[in-house]
């Protein structure tokens, strides 16, 4: 005989204290979707505000009727290609940022929906999060690997919250298919 609660539904299931790091799993899970939608929203609204200020028209230092006058032509300055390099720098780096927050958008999106779906599905939601979670994990790695130290603790805690919220989603899905062939 099985060690299953007196309730064998899958709330009771999920009641019992081996259960637990599922639920803890979906709280980390939820922090890093709030956590992706926040810096993506953030990274969006810099590189928007970026992106306008490289745009907008440059307060010139001459008088109102330098400026009226017409423009003598003169061949372009040295000075003025370099400008016009940086601005489209700035511009491709501003275009960069918002392809990067778009992804954190997409992936905190991601995550909220496996918050959810971890209420029916906790094995397949946990496991999921934790492969989209290590496939970030090495884009950041293999993007700037000299920089991966950096919150080396908190990845740890999330890789043994996760991996342990996979085992205990594994447990229910193995309780669950014991109640329902008991009962």
């Amino acid at each position: 005989m099985s060690d299953l609660p007196s309730d064998p539904t899958r709330e009771g299931l999920l009641k019992t204290p081996e259960m637990r790091p599922i639920k803890t799993a979906r709280i980390i899970i939820m922090v890093m979707a709030v956590l992706h939608l926040l810096a993506g929203t953030g990274l969006w609204l810099v590189a928007s505000w970026v992106a306008s200020a490289i745009d907008a028209p440059q307060a010139s230092a001459i008088s109102p009727e330098e400026a009226t006058e017409a423009p003598a032509k003169s061949a372009p300055k040295a000075g003025d290609e370099a400008r016009e390099r940086e601005l489209q720098e700035a511009r491709k780096a501003a275009g960069d940022v918002h392809v990067i927050a778009g992804i954190a958008l997409g992936v905190g999106m991601t995550f909220f929906a496996f918050f959810f779906w971890a209420r029916t599905n906790p094995f397949g939601a946990t496991l999921a999060a934790l492969i989209i979670w290590l496939v970030g994990q090495a884009a950041d790695f293999s993007a700037a690997p000299g920089e991966y130290h950096h919150g080396l603790l908190i990845r740890i805690f999330i890789l043994c919250v996760l991996a342990k919220g996979v085992h205990s989603g594994w447990r229910y899905l193995q309780q669950t298919r014991e109640a329902e062939a008991q009962g």
